[in-house]
């Protein structure tokens, strides 16, 4: 990943993968502007974009989820601490929330498969990132986005 700084403070993530090339941007207050993603293999091509949080295919899914990482990882869009310790105080008690081998959080939202495939009532998300992301929600509404200070 190639982090680029953009006119009027925005961001512009430029992503080289095995499976093919694109890029997530950001304005200056940290709100997706975009995103392309192609794939090396054009019967792998992904659907149209979906709304920020409503992704409804594999490949949605799989790209929101690497625009929460990216936001997570360069602290875009964070949450308050308040909000990050309640949203993952109320995780550790769901039934989805199950174990992650990873130095970063130690619980995930489910199975990532199981939810690509549709078949899960978590995300696959890792907790420790997701809640970490104020515009993000609970895929079983048990917590929503922060509200921003107007």
């Amino acid at each position: 990943m190639i982090l680029e700084e953009l006119e009027k403070g925005g961001r512009r993530i430029d992503i080289d993968m095995p499976m093919g090339k694109g890029f997530i941007e950001f304005d200056s207050r940290g709100r997706l502007q975009g995103y392309q993603f192609k794939p090396l293999d054009p019967r792998n091509a992904p659907p149209e974009p979906q709304p920020a949080n409503k992704p409804s295919s594999a490949l949605g899914k799989l790209a929101h989820g690497a625009v929460g990482l990216a936001k997570a990882t360069l602290g875009i869009d964070r949450a308050t601490d308040e909000a990050v310790k309640a949203r993952l105080a109320i995780c550790e008690t769901c039934v989805e929330s199950i174990p992650k081998a990873s130095p970063v959080t130690s619980r995930k939202c489910g199975s990532l498969l199981k939810a690509l495939a549709g078949k899960g009532g978590g995300c696959g998300c890792g907790l420790g990132s997701k809640t970490m992301i104020a515009g993000e929600s609970c895929p079983l509404g048990k917590w929503g986005p922060e509200k921003a200070d107007v």
